[in-house]
């Protein structure tokens, strides 16, 4: 749920007991700071909070009632949240800068908010009529002018902005100060406009983070300038200081991503018919997945490190979702006895057996599919990303500009024929089909390929048909 209050809150200062725990710290392991990695900036969402009903089942430590990608993701959080205080403890910088930062960021959380509460109300005020969007206008000024003023106020506790030349002191007294006409007439004017700049999506998207989860946080980025100089200062004095650097935790994402592609093994062996939205949704993953995990192969490629790996066996994927097993439980109790992967009929199968017993059910699933959706454009688009991922798929497993692949003649053919604006007829008879196929198939085992007009002339003098040329 959005948390609107989020954006205004009070500044966190040191008391006796955080600085007598910074003190334990500083003395046992040094002084420490992380340099900000992709996450700490940018907020995706990936991982839901926790909610209360996790946290209870947390604080009894039964973690069995978690399913075991929600656990692992819990834990994920937990380390994010444990870093943090680390740096915290052992920040580098003075107290003193420590709660400045502290009551920076709580200003300026809350101009980001009025900032952007602005700009969406002079928005509103533009595409009202012109007397309800003037009635809107005196508030929304009034709100700008305040998130203008704390804008202001931050210059005042930063000493480091204190070094500027006379002219910026005099633009701040001037331009700058929210309450000057020059100020105000800018303001005014900008609101009529309902301008939105960069630095008014920078604000957004930081309010985003604080309202709703996702979005961009810049107060480690801004905070690090000050980390590396204090942090190189006491290093000049003998004080040990450690520097954390943004090394992904890829273990989550590896896992679910391996995860995602069992069940997909799963998933294609699973009848006929597949529907349209789900099938489609599991071609994405296929060209999705082999991007996601190459980077992990380049340096352990598992044909090297692992001795005859066909043979390896993986155990069919089971049901983890605890909602799922209560009713297996209640239903059939002995039906988690009955799971395996369901072309080899056994819980544990060799990557040899799965692929040997599957490949033929696999295909015909994908050109059932291709044939019931070949006029629908998101299978399409599908049908292509497993195309896309049986390359990615086959260079992942091969060092870089190992791999080459090349069309057959048949596919050279067709497109050859439709970039000449040239199309089979509809009514070719299976004859016709098996002559233009044999064709083809001759210049194939020769390892050439036959040009446009040779296609059209055999295909007139020996198949009795003609293609229909021009545009559909």
């Amino acid at each position: 749920m959005p948390d609107w209050t989020e954006p205004f809150h009070l500044p966190d200062i040191t008391d006796d007991t955080l600085r007598e725990k910074q003190r334990d710290y500083v003395e046992k392991y040094g002084y420490r700071y992380s340099i900000p990695g992709f996450d700490d900036v940018f907020h995706l969402g990936f991982e839901k909070p926790i909610t209360d009903d996790e946290q209870l089942i947390w604080k009894r430590k039964a973690y069995n009632e978690l399913p075991p990608g929600r656990y692992e993701e819990l834990k994920y959080l937990k380390e994010k949240k444990r870093e943090k205080y680390l740096d915290l403890l052992g920040s580098p910088q003075p107290e003193v800068f420590k709660n400045r930062g502290s009551i920076i960021s709580s200003i300026d959380d809350a101009q980001d908010a009025m900032s952007v509460a602005a700009c969406l109300g002079a928005v509103v005020a533009k595409t009202l009529p012109k007397v309800l969007g003037k009635a809107i206008l005196g508030p929304v000024g009034w709100i700008a002018g305040a998130a203008e003023l704390l804008d202001l106020a931050t210059t005042y506790i930063t000493p480091e902005r204190r070094l500027i030349q006379e002219k910026r002191v005099r633009d701040q007294l001037t331009d700058q100060n929210p309450w000057s006409k020059k100020a105000r007439l800018k303001r005014a004017r900008n609101l009529s406009k309902a301008h939105i700049g960069y630095g008014k999506l920078l604000e957004a998207g930081q309010v985003t983070k604080d309202v709703f989860g996702y979005g961009i946080s810049l107060g480690t980025v801004m905070n690090l300038p000050l980390d590396i100089l204090t942090g190189a200062a006491r290093r000049a004095l003998g004080q040990p200081v450690k520097v954390k650097y943004p090394i992904p935790d890829v273990k989550i994402w590896q896992k679910r991503i391996l995860k995602g592609l069992k069940a997909l093994v799963l998933n294609q062996n699973m009848g006929s018919n597949p529907r349209l939205e789900e099938y489609s949704a599991e071609l994405v993953l296929a060209n999705l997945g082999p991007q996601c995990i190459s980077p992990y192969l380049s340096s352990w490629n598992p044909f090297d490190q692992v001795d005859d790996i066909a043979m390896i066996e993986s155990e069919a994927p089971t049901p983890t979702n605890i909602l799922t097993l209560e009713v297996i439980q209640e239903e059939d109790p002995s039906g988690l006895d009955s799971i395996g992967w369901p072309t080899t009929g056994r819980k544990w199968s060799s990557i040899y057996d799965i692929i040997d017993t599957s490949h033929e059910q696999t295909t015909q699933k994908f050109q059932e599919y291709c044939q019931a959706n070949k006029h629908d454009f998101k299978a399409f688009v599908a049908a292509g990303n497993a195309v896309e991922g049986m390359f990615y798929s086959l260079s992942a497993l091969e060092e870089e500009g190992q791999l080459e692949y090349d069309y057959t003649t048949m596919c050279k053919v067709i497109h050859s024929l439709l970039n000449s604006n040239y199309r089979f007829p509809q009514d070719l008879s299976t004859e016709q089909k098996s002559c233009f196929a044999d064709f083809v198939q001759s210049y194939e085992d020769q390892g050439i390929c036959p040009s446009t007009y040779d296609c059209i002339l055999y295909a007139k003098r020996y198949c009795g048909f003609e293609f229909i040329a021009g545009p559909l």
